[in-house]
């Protein structure tokens, strides 16, 4: 009891007492704070892991959203848009304002000078003008014309761009889901790969089959696992450029939303005849549309360069303040005086003789306006036959997904039952190995035949200059 009586032992005491307290609380304030930063972690990794999910129209609108040439074409359309609205207050009348002030010094020779006889004296005037063009309407309303076909051109633009931009987002799309396909293909492959392998092992250690057997079987799932591999490569890759046309910062978010058939087979949209075809494309194929617009911007700045021939007229009238200073020479004070008026007329200018220049612009333009028909001929013979190509296009990739389908089947059908023989010992390891192969050949053509239809049918409705549509024309 005398122990505790000691006043500095109760106080080393509780100085202990209060430095485990102080741990504890520090324990229990760390344990929380690593609590809390773990689970604010665990929600960045969560929102920063979660999948979005793509399937063929979002990539097309998507690849739109983020296309720098569709950006680029809509921003001129704008430029030419206000350069019209520019031309077509041309017409309206010119309100002008001008000014001017002048000082004029006294007598040089003057022995001295003395103010104010001496000083400088000034006078000012101030002008505004009104000028309405009444001939130089003529070519004003020409170039409004010009501009006019120019908007159009752009708008045409714009329509082809977001078409290419939407075919080129559905390529990319396609090409992950053809690289998604064939990686499903080769996982199959070696999980059959895998069975056959486990199945050889036994029937060689039993006896059943020679080494040689065994060992071809050994190579062909080296050879399978490879291939997996490669086709791992190749998803990642179509994956990295589809993310980059649609604008994913991480490819490994992206969940591809697709079906194992093709959107063809799916939709069974109906196919326009050829002749109707070629009708509809040189209705609406952007790039004949824009050779016509062409061929009328060159006969427009044709007629332009006529007007240069005609005198230019403008009526104008104008109200004019002038202040003239007058001086005394027995005052310092300066007194002034003001006049005003108004003057209105016509202001003519011609330039009536250029030394052949007009004449030899009329020629230049009139061989211009001659190769933009030349062009526009060129343009829709390219055209049509890009038709007929894609329609031949679609016609055989049609047939190739029926036969594509038949060798698949048909293929799994003679592989079970050559593994059957197999496993009976009727058939030797090269024809197990074959067959897989001529499995595996046969799914990855029936999945390569698809993605080709798809892109097919696509492609030939943007060379008809219709935006892509998985179902039907537009």
């Amino acid at each position: 009891m005398a122990s505790y009586k000691n006043p500095k032992k109760i106080f080393i005491l509780f100085l202990k007492i209060n430095f485990i307290k102080t741990l504890i609380i520090l324990f229990n304030l760390i344990s929380n704070f690593n609590a809390f930063g773990q689970e604010s972690l665990n929600f960045k990794t969560t929102k920063e892991n979660s999948m979005i999910k793509i399937d063929i129209e979002n990539a097309m609108k998507m690849t739109q959203n983020q296309s720098d040439n569709l950006k680029a074409s809509q921003a001129n359309l704008s430029s030419t848009e206000y350069e019209e609205k520019a031309t077509a207050r041309g017409l309206l009348p010119n309100l002008s304002a001008t000014s001017n002030i002048t000082w004029n010094e006294g007598n040089s020779d003057s022995e001295s000078f003395t103010f104010p006889q001496n000083a400088p004296s000034s006078s000012s005037n101030a002008t505004l003008t009104l000028t309405q063009p009444i001939l130089g309407v003529i070519p004003i309303f020409h170039q409004l014309n010009q501009k006019e076909i120019t908007t159009k051109i752009n708008k045409l633009l714009v329509s082809q761009t977001k078409i290419q931009s939407a075919l080129l987002g559905a390529t990319y799309f396609l090409n992950a889901q053809l690289a998604s396909q064939q990686l499903s293909i080769a996982n199959a492959t070696i999980e059959t790969v895998k069975k056959s392998k486990s199945d050889a092992e036994v029937l060689y250690q039993t006896g059943s089959i020679y080494k040689d057997d065994y060992l071809r079987i050994l190579l062909q799932y080296s050879q399978t696992t490879q291939e997996v591999n490669n086709a791992k490569s190749q998803l990642d890759i179509a994956l990295f450029s589809l993310s980059q046309a649609i604008g994913v910062s991480n490819f490994n978010q992206i969940q591809l939303v697709s079906n194992e058939k093709s959107s063809w087979e799916i939709k069974n949209p109906k196919i326009p005849s050829l002749e109707d075809a070629k009708k509809i494309a040189l209705k609406n194929n952007q790039s004949i549309l824009i050779a016509k617009e062409n061929i009328k911007y060159a006969e427009v700045t044709k007629t332009l360069n006529l007007d240069n021939y005609l005198p230019s007229i403008n009526a104008f009238i104008s109200y004019t303040k002038n202040i003239n200073p007058s001086s005394s020479t027995n005052s310092s004070n300066s007194l002034s005086s003001s006049d005003n008026y108004v003057s209105y007329g016509l202001q003519m200018s011609w330039n009536l003789w250029d030394w052949g220049i007009r004449n030899n612009q009329d020629n230049s333009l009139n061989e211009k306006v001659v190769a933009q028909k030349y062009l526009e001929k060129n343009q829709k013979e390219q055209i049509l036959n890009q038709v007929f190509q894609n329609y031949s296009t679609i016609q055989n990739n049609i047939s190739s997904v029926s036969l594509a389908k038949d060798a698949a089947q048909t293929a799994e059908e003679a592989y079970k039952l050559v593994s059957y023989r197999f496993l009976n010992g009727q058939v030797a390891a090269l024809d197990l190995v074959t067959s897989q192969q001529s499995l595996t050949t046969a799914k990855a053509s029936l999945a390569q035949a698809r993605f080709n239809l798809d892109l097919a049918w696509l492609t030939f409705q943007a060379t008809l200059g219709l935006y892509p549509s998985l179902s039907k024309l537009d």
